[in-house]
C-alpha cells in the first residue's frame, strides 16, 4: 500500500488480477465490524464473512483432494485389469457368471461348466479348437442358474442342480471317444441347499441346507432317507472314509455323526 496516499491508508488490497483498492467499509454489511470480513476476488468480487471465506476454501481443498484421489484410484483400477494372461487356453461360450466346474474322473480331458445363463457346457480341454467351440451342451430341463455339477466316483453318473432347479441325474458313457449324457431321473429336496456330496463307492449322495435336514438319495431310483436333529442351517455333510457313517456340521455349532442304516 502506498504511504503517500493518505486517503487509501484504510483500504483493503485485492491481490487477484489487477491491483485494486477498496475504501474501508465500502460494500460491507451495515452494523458489522470490518475486521470480520474478507474481500473475495473471485468473479465480480465481494466482501464475505471470514468464517464463510475459510469454509469455502476448505471445501475447495477437499474437493480437489477427492478428485485427485479418485483419479489415482481410477488409474490403479485400470492397471489392475491389464493382467498378463498366462493360461494355456480359455473358454468363452458362457453368457453369464460361471458357478460350477467339474472334471470327469476317468476321461480327464472332459470338463463341464455351468452358470447364470442356465447352461451346462461340455469341453474337451485337449481340443485345438477349444477356444472357439464347445464339445456339446446339456440343454434340457434347466430353468435357473446351475450351481452344482458333480460326477460320481467312477464317472458313470452325473448330478446337476442349482437355484430353482431339481436335482437331475444323467447316465454318462463314452461313445467314439466322446462323452454322452442321457437323462435318467430327477428329485426334489428342501429349499436352498448348501452342499451335495457323493458316496466314495456307492451311487448315493447327500444334500441339505436351510431346511435343517440331511437328505440321502439313491441316484438310480430316487429313493431317499432324511436325518433330523440340527437346529440351524446345515453347512455340509460327508460320508466317512469307510462309507459307513455320515458327518454333518451346522450353524447351530454342532457336528453330528449319523449311521445311515439306523438313522441315528
Amino acid at each position: 500500500m502506498a504511504e503517500e496516499n493518505t486517503d487509501e491508508q484504510n483500504c483493503m488490497f485485492d491481490a487477484e488480477g489487477e491491483d485494486n483498492f477498496f475504501p474501508e467499509g465500502e460494500f460491507m454489511p451495515e452494523g458489522e465490524g470490518n475486521e470480520e470480513y474478507i474481500f473475495d476476488g473471485e468473479g465480480e468480487g465481494e466482501f464475505i464473512h471470514v468464517d464463510d471465506y475459510y469454509a469455502n476454501q476448505s471445501e475447495e481443498a477437499m474437493a480437489h483432494s477427492t478428485n485427485e484421489e479418485d483419479k489415482k484410484n481410477s488409474e490403479i483400477d485400470e492397471e489392475s485389469f491389464h493382467v498378463e494372461d498366462m493360461s494355456s487356453g480359455a473358454f468363452h461360450e458362457h453368457g453369464d457368471h460361471i458357478y460350477a466346474i467339474s472334471q470327469h474322473p476317468t476321461m480327464r480331458n472332459i470338463m463341464l461348466s455351468g452358470g447364470g445363463d442356465d447352461r451346462i457346457l461340455v469341453w474337451d480341454i485337449e481340443d485345438e479348437e477349444k477356444q472357439k467351440n464347445t464339445l456339446c451342451e446339456i440343454k434340457e430341463g434347466f430353468k435357473d442358474s446351475i450351481e452344482y455339477i458333480k460326477f460320481n466316483h467312477d464317472g458313470k453318473y452325473l448330478l446337476v442342480t442349482g437355484q430353482g432347479n431339481p436335482i437331475r441325474i444323467y447316465k454318462c458313457e463314452e461313445v467314439d471317444g466322446k462323452p454322452t449324457f442321457d437323462f435318467k431321473i430327477e428329485m426334489e429336496t428342501g429349499d436352498d441347499i448348501s452342499f451335495i456330496t457323493w458316496h466314495h463307492k456307492a451311487n448315493l449322495f447327500l444334500t441339505g441346507g436351510n431346511d435343517m435336514m440331511i437328505w440321502m438319495f439313491n441316484a438310480l431310483n430316487g429313493e431317499f432317507s432324511t436325518f433330523t436333529g440340527h437346529e440351524d442351517v446345515i453347512n455340509n455333510a460327508q460320508f466317512s472314509p469307510d462309507g459307513k457313517n455320515i458327518i454333518s456340521i451346522s450353524n447351530d455349532c454342532n457336528a453330528k455323526v449319523w449311521n445311515p442304516r439306523t438313522g441315528k
